[in-house]
């Protein structure tokens, strides 16, 4: 499903427009669906960002473990990637959201 507030829904937009050509057609979807479309979808780019700024933050150490080994060897294999994370600890994201990181540039009421 799309989400929990549209449920198990595909919607799909026609391809680019030009010089009016879906004049006439009918909407693929009502303006009241297209304004939820755009709230969830908002909603997702949202807490995506939210999560993966709390994940690099949480896991910093191993993120500078993994650049400082990059700048030295300029390529690392994923077997040597994992050893650093594991040596650096670094912690699974299994955090729903993290509601309290700020999102830059964010505009007033949007949530």
């Amino acid at each position: 499903g799309f989400s929990e507030r549209l449920g198990p829904v595909a919607v799909a937009q026609g391809g680019q427009s030009f010089l009016g050509q879906q004049m006439g057609q009918p909407a693929a979807m009502s303006a009241m669906t297209a304004d939820i479309v755009d709230s969830e979808v908002q909603k997702l780019v949202e807490t995506a960002y939210r999560r993966a700024k709390d994940l690099t933050q949480t896991n910093i150490k191993a993120l500078h473990a993994i650049a400082n080994a990059l700048l030295d060897k300029e390529t690392i294999d994923g077997e040597e990637c994992a050893k650093i994370i594991a040596d650096c600890e670094a912690q699974m994201y299994n955090k729903a959201d993290a509601p309290g990181v700020t999102i830059p540039y964010q505009v007033a009421g949007s949530v």
